[in-house]
């Protein structure tokens, strides 16, 4: 979990915790966030996601839509991301590299 946590804590640091993910850039950036874990095998769900998401300040509403695009992603839905950056792989490269040294 210490992967996880690292790595919602980078998403919510760059997000503001009153607008959750309602802008399409902020969105795009948990999608590939949480498609890259996913894709480097880390396990997630509803409940990891909406946790994390508290416990980073944000408020139920928006830790919820996080939790529930989490529990999409996490069964292999397809998700479209509008804004695609690389933003999710550049951002769990570092916390991979730490957890394996």
């Amino acid at each position: 979990m210490p992967i996880l946590t690292k790595a919602i804590e980078a998403l919510c640091s760059s997000i503001s915790p009153k607008a959750g993910i309602s802008r399409p850039s902020d969105e795009s950036r948990a999608i590939e966030l949480l498609e890259a874990l996913r894709n480097s095998s880390i396990s997630f769900d509803y409940d990891d996601i909406y946790s994390l998401a508290i416990a980073n300040r944000w408020s139920p509403r928006h830790a919820v839509e996080l939790a529930e695009l989490a529990d999409l992603i996490s069964s292999g839905e397809r998700v479209i991301a509008e804004q695609r950056s690389g933003w999710g792989e550049k951002t769990l490269a570092p916390i991979l590299s730490a957890h394996q040294s």
